[in-house]
């Protein structure tokens, strides 16, 4: 069943709360406004609905649905049919009613035709001036009103708990790995799109009184404003980080100019993150001028970013706003994740640097001031120098030890004691084999997993699963 919207006819401003007027008075003027201007004002207001026979005949109770700041009464026929708050003439009298609800509707007092209703209005909390306060006067089912909010933001419940996950997860990707605190400005976008888009849908799940209705809207300006500075910020350091804090304080400063003359507070949430959105295509272009890598892309994904939050900014209530924004920030996560994976290899090429260098100073070591390994052996000991000792094998209670000249010696010990003792160019890679690291020539993986070190003197050592992959590391 369609709602029936109220055609308001005649205005009277500055008369008392207490009696309903003839609506004659000097003070009533006809109606040039589409919705009337209740901020900081009391009205009474005449207006009809054009009720169908088919609705009077439904089996549907029938409701006023009121959305808007202003606390109201309504009369039909002088009758007072129910209220929202108390509207009054005098500021410190007022009751602020509901931002959204519903006055039950008694058939007997409707009639199939024109009907005429009075409201009385008046909106004197608040702190913010909307140009149109008043959204909603309508006919239509009874039914709980913020269950029709609640209904057009069905859609987007799921990308909330999206946006949430993600600004979690890469927040502790990007905190975990990088000592660039910039890589955290991707996942606060999405904690400020996700505060700001349960702030919005707040209104389907609790009936608040319209004076915290200005509250709701600074909260969704601020967050989208905080998420457009992130994304600027973030386009910035990766295209113009010399400039990087000029820009920021420059763009912040126009997004801010572009909200303030910005009537409409749904096209200000949407401006303060399509400004940043142009301001980073434009600094992508000169990235791509400049060459520099996934400039193009940055530049495409803003500029049809940019492109439709303009065209959903009429219709900011519906989703299509925060697919947009999810849309934005799937291509900023998908950047992140070459950029930690770019971060991960870098890591573990500088690591495997640092290994060949101490791999290569111990050698350096070894030569100068050769080691030796005290071979226990029938009582007696044998200094054995490690730059000759090939591989260690260990046999329950002794090692056998391997020399360059091909002669095995017995060590009384275990494997675990023998390696605490020997220089690092030495390598654990099986349970049972110490490996000199030196005298390796290859290396080769067996389809299980584990594998095989071939030596210089055509002897080979197995390799154990589980450390294969440290050994392929330390001989890389």
């Amino acid at each position: 069943m369609p709602f029936l919207f109220m055609k308001i006819n005649t205005v009277c401003e500055d008369l008392p709360a207490s009696d309903i007027p003839s609506f004659t008075e000097p003070e009533c003027k006809p109606n040039d406004r589409y919705r009337p201007d209740t901020q900081g004002r009391f009205l009474w207001i005449k207006g009809t609905v054009n009720i169908p026979a088919s609705m009077m005949e439904s089996a549907y109770p029938l409701g006023l649905n009121i959305s808007g700041k202003a606390s109201m009464a309504a009369y039909i026929g002088g009758k007072e049919i129910g209220r929202n708050g108390t509207p009054h003439d005098r500021a410190d009298r007022e009751i602020p009613g509901l931002i959204d609800t519903i006055i039950p509707l008694n058939r007997a007092l409707l009639h199939e035709g024109e009907n005429e209703i009075v409201i009385a209005m008046s909106g004197h909390k608040g702190f913010l001036s909307l140009p149109n306060p008043i959204a909603v006067l309508a006919v239509g089912p009874f039914r709980d009103p913020t269950d029709y909010v609640l209904h057009r933001y069905l859609p987007a419940l799921p990308l909330l708990g999206l946006l949430i996950a993600g600004s979690l997860y890469f927040g502790l990707l990007a905190y975990r790995h990088g000592d660039d605190r910039t890589n955290l400005l991707p996942p606060l976008i999405a904690l400020f799109a996700s505060m700001q888009m349960l702030t919005e849908i707040s209104r389907g799940f609790v009936a608040y009184s319209y004076q915290f209705h200005d509250i709701r809207l600074a909260l969704i300006i601020l967050f989208a404003t905080l998420g457009g500075t992130c994304l600027l910020a973030h386009v910035a350091a990766r295209f113009a980080r010399p400039q990087m804090r000029t820009i920021v304080f420059a763009g912040t400063l126009a997004t801010l100019a572009v909200i303030y003359v910005t009537q409409s507070y749904d096209s200000k949430a949407a401006f303060a993150l399509m400004t940043p959105a142009i301001m980073g295509a434009i600094i992508s272009l000169v990235g791509i001028r400049k060459g520099l890598p996934r400039s193009k892309a940055y530049a495409a994904t803003l500029t049809v970013g940019a492109f439709a939050i303009f065209k959903t900014t009429s219709d900011f209530l519906d989703v299509y706003f925060y697919y947009v924004v999810a849309a934005l920030l799937l291509f900023l996560f998908f950047q992140q994740l070459q950029d930690m994976a770019a971060i991960k290899a870098q890591q573990a090429a500088d690591q495997a640097r640092t290994d060949r260098l101490e791999l290569a100073l111990a050698e350096a070591r070894q030569k100068q001031v050769p080691s030796a390994v005290a071979v226990k052996t029938s009582g007696e000991v044998e200094m054995v120098q490690t730059e000759e000792l090939v591989y260690c094998q260990g046999a329950r209670d002794y090692v056998e030890l391997v020399v360059t000249d091909g002669s095995r010696k017995l060590h009384g010990g275990s494997l675990t004691e023998l390696e605490k003792s020997l220089p690092i160019t030495f390598l654990r890679v099986h349970r049972s084999y110490i490996v000199n690291t030196r005298f390796v020539e290859k290396l080769e993986r067996d389809a299980s997993g584990s594998g095989t070190l071939s030596l210089s003197g055509g002897e080979t050592i197995p390799v154990s699963r589980r450390i294969m992959p440290t050994v392929r590391k330390a001989l890389s």
